[in-house]
């Protein structure tokens, strides 16, 4: 009887040390998912967005601005203003470049969403390439949301031709960012 009694328990002790550990690996984030979050005004950014996240597999969140600062150096309000990011283990953060600087939408999204460790890239779309002490100040704003910084690309949206700055097509931008997403699948 006592054989029984003992082997009974152990049954069930294994059964809820194997259902324990299904539900604490089904409670976790996908592994390897990822977020594409940008903002875009002219469609340059989205257009590079677009094909990432094909490419990637990855779920895409376009950033609105609700409501412009009240004051200068103030950052918008933006939609959505929060993204659960629980589910992703890899961030893209897209913004075009204004004045150097990542768009206050996008500096609004940092701020209001922990990174939390998840690796994160960077891409931005521009008029001429970033020196690296812009980069580094894009980096920071990251690293201060708590990202990993895996990467940083740049899209160039204009190019030179008889001395003028010409636009460049998007579908020359989406060829740029299907060949940016080879180089981001390395770092995921």
């Amino acid at each position: 009887m006592r054989s029984k009694i003992i082997l009974w328990c152990a049954a069930v002790l294994l059964i809820a040390v194997c259902a324990g550990k299904l539900s604490a690996e089904t409670e976790k984030p996908a592994q390897g998912k990822t977020a594409v979050v940008y903002f875009s005004q002219t469609g340059n950014t989205r257009a590079a967005c677009e094909v990432l996240a094909k490419e990637l597999s990855a779920d895409i969140f376009e950033l609105k601005v609700a409501k412009p600062p009240a004051a200068k150096g103030q950052l918008p309000e933006i939609e959505p203003s929060w993204i659960d990011l629980s589910p992703y283990s890899f961030i893209v953060v897209a913004s075009p470049i204004w004045a150097a600087n990542l768009v206050s939408a996008v500096q609004a999204f940092l701020k209001n969403n922990p990174l939390e460790g998840r690796k994160a890239v960077i891409l931005t779309t521009t008029n001429v390439p970033m020196p690296e002490e812009f980069q580094n100040k894009h980096k920071q704003l990251v690293a201060d949301a708590g990202g990993n910084l895996a990467g940083y690309y740049q899209v160039v949206v204009q190019e030179q031709k008889e001395g003028k700055a010409v636009a460049r097509t998007q579908d020359d931008i989406r060829s740029d960012a299907k060949a940016i997403a080879g180089g981001i699948k390395t770092l995921m």
